[in-house]
C-alpha cells in the first residue's frame, strides 16, 4: 500500500481512495489544513493579534457540548513576560531578594 500510495500525487489517492469509498485521512501540511473545507466549516481555526502581530492562527475549541466552549484571549505571552509576578506574588521574593538572585545570575 505504502509504495502504490508513494508513486501517486496527493489528489490521486485521494480520489482513487474515496471512489473505492475507502477510509483514508490525509496528514496536512499547514496550508492544507487551514484550507480543508471541514476545518472551515468546523471554524476550527481563529486568527487573532498578539504583540507582535496581527494574526496569529490559533486552534479553537471543539466541543459537543451545548455550551459555548471557552474563548481564546491571547496567542502567548513574551518570554519573561511575566517573571515579576511569578517571583513576588507567587513565590513571595521580595525586591531584596530578588537583587540578590539577579547579582548571583540566578535569573
Amino acid at each position: 500500500m505504502a509504495s502504490w500510495i508513494g508513486a501517486r500525487d496527493f489528489d490521486e489517492v485521494m480520489r482513487a481512495f474515496e471512489e473505492a469509498g475507502a477510509a483514508i485521512a490525509p496528514i496536512y501540511d499547514i496550508e492544507q489544513l487551514v484550507n480543508d473545507p471541514q476545518v472551515e466549516a468546523l471554524d476550527a481555526i481563529t486568527t487573532i493579534g498578539d504583540e507582535d502581530s496581527d494574526r496569529c492562527g490559533c486552534r479553537t475549541s471543539c466541543s459537543a457540548s451545548p455550551r459555548p466552549p471557552g474563548a481564546i484571549r491571547f496567542a502567548g505571552r513574551r518570554l519573561g513576560q511575566d517573571n515579576e509576578y511569578i517571583y513576588s506574588e507567587r513565590l513571595g521574593l521580595d525586591a531584596e531578594r530578588l537583587a540578590e538572585l539577579r547579582e548571583q545570575g540566578a535569573i
